[in-house]
């Protein structure tokens, strides 16, 4: 790891990765509290992109959307 560190920094590729690492983090944290209304309306390659970065892959995903940030059907299920 401090061979990758010291990389990064003495090739001048830090300030990069830095920088891609923090749009990355403030892209995910403000797509997981938009509506299911807004998020329907970005085109479904890209949600999952984000949704990759976010560490929602496979069966995981956010509670009112899925992978591609449509609206989930809501499943009725009868409690007695």
């Amino acid at each position: 790891m401090q061979d990758i560190i010291t990389w990064l920094t003495a090739n001048g590729y830090g300030e990069y990765v830095t920088w891609a690492t923090m749009v990355c983090y403030f892209v995910t944290q403000v797509v997981a509290h938009l509506p299911p209304a807004v998020t329907a309306k970005i085109p479904d390659m890209v949600m999952k992109i984000v949704n990759l970065i976010a560490g929602n892959y496979k069966h995981s995903s956010n509670e009112k959307t899925d992978l591609a940030g449509n609206e989930k059907a809501v499943a009725n299920v009868d409690e007695n």
